[in-house]
């Protein structure tokens, strides 16, 4: 709720910009996807006919345990979904992201030293080599990050969250595999040790 109002702060999309045209929306990333869907409609009620997206990374579908306080898996909007139902979830006429293939080209280019990226929020390989599904699973069931943001204490899918637009059957599928997830970390009651700065993406 707080980011929904934040966003209709912020934003205003003005008739006489969008009106009658075809607009491509661009962002450095779409995480939650929370903020991307309300600014695709936002667009559209001010007269848009197509609405299309490009996000300047690839999908971000795995936690960063380095440090950077992204939301757990299950938040991710690009989580077990393919490009076309992430744009159908996001409600647009197109969704473009960036390829990992030119993403690590680019920063090769500037600087040929480094042979090898940080990019397991994209791809699920953590360089450090330690962390696997057993350990993901303990972070996520933590009291810091497992129940955030829920007024209910149940976490809940972002398919659930954005307007309905994701496929029911995907949406009844990935609420029965959280609820069993949670079931399963309220039984072991696991502590997970690692902190990160408070703020997110």
């Amino acid at each position: 709720r707080t980011r929904e109002l934040s966003v209709k702060r912020k934003l205003n999309a003005m008739p006489a910009v969008f009106s009658g045209r075809n607009v491509l929306l661009v962002d450095d990333s779409i995480v939650r996807g929370t903020t991307m869907s309300q600014i695709v409609d936002m667009v559209r009620r001010a007269g848009a006919k197509k609405v299309y997206l490009a996000s300047a990374s690839p999908p971000v579908r795995f936690p960063n345990v380095y440090g950077v306080d992204l939301p757990t898996r299950r938040e991710f909007v690009a989580c077990d979904l393919s490009e076309d139902q992430i744009r159908g979830v996001l409600g647009a006429d197109g969704l473009v992201y960036q390829s990992m293939a030119d993403m690590e080209a680019v920063g090769q280019g500037l600087n040929p030293s480094v042979h090898r990226f940080e990019d397991s929020c994209f791809t699920g390989h953590y360089c450090t080599g330690h962390v696997d599904d057993s350990y993901l699973a303990e972070l996520e069931a933590s009291p810091r990050r497992g129940l955030r943001d829920t007024p209910t204490g149940t976490a809940r899918h972002p398919q659930l969250e954005i307007g309905g637009r994701a496929e029911r059957l995907h949406a009844e599928l990935a609420k029965s595999r959280l609820e069993a997830e949670l079931a399963e970390a309220g039984k072991e009651e696991k502590k997970c040790s690692i902190s990160a700065p408070r703020g997110g993406v």
